[in-house]
């Protein structure tokens, strides 16, 4: 606290002229800088998220599903993409390259509902190998949503697959151009079995092999389901990795798409689920600590100012 009108005016002089000032002009330039970039980031539309594109001789109303229909399906990073799905009580199931962007204390939306995300759980073999899956555990079962378990047989392949998207749409002659937020769901056959990929093809109307209600994922949707049917119900089967527009338009007819192949990790899935410790879900900080933060942080500044403007404000202190 400045304890004279001498001080008090001193300190003003200084500011004035940081403020007229070569180091002035800086501050000026730094802060348009850092106002343009909030004014950009409000502005910027976000990225997709969740899609499906559908055939252009089938009304989209077939395609569109009741709100709550797969609810065991969310956005992980709403607005932005990425998909997880849940397969057991309190764990979900997405690709890789999605997992290694979650962080424990992030927080997620399934059935209404929030719950915190206690840890990651990166496949062994995804920095090696690139096998896409990430197992990430939730602070408490799910309540109200009932998981798809993972599919554990191989006979993938001819198989008929359902994909799961809310957000943007299109059709096999325009790729995506539209996004309205309704949900949607789209069925592809597996055209082909690599490894640990299964391929599809958005097959065309006239195309041999193509599905009634034909359609593929689009962007936004990394760690989509690929659903299988099964005498037990619906069946995580794949996870979505990547699309191979093969020189066309993306999410036009003839485009490859590429789902992680779940059944080849499920021996993976049984035993970190098995085997994972209980961890406590991070606490966010409370109101009073975050004011703590702010305390310190006003501290701090005060010292700095105090140590390089002290002998210029305060009469009579030493050089």
């Amino acid at each position: 606290m400045l304890r004279s009108t001498a001080a008090k005016e001193a300190l003003r002089d200084i500011i004035r002229r940081f403020l007229t000032g070569r180091a002035g002009q800086i501050w000026r330039v730094g802060a348009g800088c850092v106002l343009l970039m909030v004014m950009m980031g409000l502005l910027l539309p976000a990225a997709p998220a969740q899609a499906i594109i559908r055939r252009h001789d089938v009304d989209d109303t077939q395609y569109r599903q009741d709100e709550g229909a797969y609810p065991a399906v969310f956005q992980i990073f709403p607005g932005r993409g990425g998909v997880g799905t849940l397969i057991a009580p309190q764990w979900f199931l997405t690709a890789a390259h999605v997992g290694q962007d979650i962080a424990a204390g992030q927080e997620v939306t399934l059935g209404g509902e929030q719950y915190t995300v206690v840890q990651v759980i990166l496949h062994p073999e995804w920095e090696t190998n690139l096998v896409e899956a990430a197992l990430v555990q939730l602070d408490r079962p799910v309540s109200g949503v009932d998981p798809f378990p993972p599919y554990s047989g191989n006979d993938e392949l001819g198989q008929v697959m359902t994909f799961v998207g809310q957000g943007v749409t299109g059709t096999g002659l325009t790729g995506p151009t539209t996004a309205d937020g309704h949900l949607r769901a789209a069925t592809n056959r597996v055209e082909r079995v690599e490894g640990d990929m299964l391929v599809f093809r958005f097959d065309a109307p006239e195309d041999e092999g193509v599905t009634p209600l034909e359609g593929i994922s689009g962007p936004g949707d990394s760690g989509g389901p690929a659903l299988l049917e099964t005498p037990e119900g619906l069946r995580l089967a794949g996870l979505s990795v990547a699309q191979d527009s093969a020189g066309r338009e993306r999410g036009t007819y003839g485009v490859w798409e590429f789902y992680s192949r779940v059944s080849r990790f499920v021996p993976w899935i049984e035993e970190t689920l098995q085997q994972a410790p209980l961890v406590e879900a991070p606490r966010p900080a409370s109101d009073s600590t975050w004011l703590l933060y702010v305390i310190v942080a006003v501290i701090v500044v005060v010292a700095l100012l105090a140590g390089v403007f002290g002998s210029r404000i305060l009469p009579g202190r030493r050089r």
